[in-house]
């Protein structure tokens, strides 16, 4: 992760001791690095007007968790549609008394349903197959797919989102998906491959213009994965923070 990699673990409470304390707390949950990013983009005004979160690729709440943790009066909503990985994003919703609502449901670019790919890793299940294939798993399911512009009516109609997708490989159909809710979003958060790990993965400059169509500016790296040294060590993925063009000036 980001900060992990630049400054060594015993000097994160130096940095950020309230995303420490919450690491240490809840270390399944927290993403330290990603973490101690988010908050400090919301220091700098990034997330200035923003009312609610939405979260696409939720997991159990991993994400809903740290965001509910450094904004803490925002609803949140987040999308899954694994069975197992539902159930426990839907406890860590009470448990943590998260506010806003779950939805058992996969965000792309059409409604009805379709083939789901389950991981061993339930993190990485995926529309896609992965490459690699000695790590894939042919554990098929089949599930329900919406569109964000077709769920609208079931989110509040606020003015000002923050858009989280993370959704192993197939955030170009979420986007192509949203069009219409992208007027309400003045934030988005987007993973983007540098190096695919998904078959049709999209390439990282296609989701970057993507991004400029809908008039957003790239404002902030997030987080990042590397290969392993084995591997050469070089990127293979990133959580970049994107703000709506008119605003990122204001940041």
């Amino acid at each position: 992760m980001y900060l992990d990699n630049l400054i060594p673990n015993s000097l994160g409470a130096l940095f950020s001791p309230y995303c420490l304390f919450h690491k240490l707390k809840q270390p399944r949950m927290v993403s330290y690095g990603l973490m101690a990013n988010l908050l400090e983009a919301r220091k700098r005004g990034l997330f200035a007007g923003v009312q609610g979160i939405v979260d696409v690729g939720a997991n159990i709440g991993q994400y809903a968790y740290v965001a509910h943790a450094i904004f803490p009066s925002l609803p949140i909503h987040s999308f899954e549609p694994v069975p197992e990985s539902y159930r426990a994003l839907e406890d860590n919703f009470r448990k943590h008394a998260i506010p806003g609502a779950v939805h058992a449901v996969a965000l792309g670019a059409e409604c009805g349903e379709a083939e789901f790919l389950l991981q061993n890793n339930l993190e990485q299940s995926s529309f896609l197959a992965k490459l690699d294939q000695r790590d894939a798993s042919t554990n098929a399911i089949r599930v329900k797919t919406a569109t964000l512009d077709s769920y609208q009516s079931q989110i509040p109609p606020l003015d000002s989102y923050f858009l989280k997708i993370d959704t192993q490989g197939s955030e170009a159909n979420v986007l192509r998906g949203a069009s219409v809710f992208m007027r309400r979003c003045t934030v988005v958060q987007l993973e983007v491959a540098i190096r695919p790990t998904y078959a049709h993965q999209p390439p990282a400059h296609q989701l970057l213009s993507m991004m400029d169509d809908f008039g957003f500016d790239l404002v902030e790296l997030l987080d990042m994965l590397r290969l392993s040294a084995a591997e050469g060590g070089a990127l293979a993925e990133v959580d970049l923070l994107f703000r709506r063009k008119s605003l990122s000036s204001q940041g």
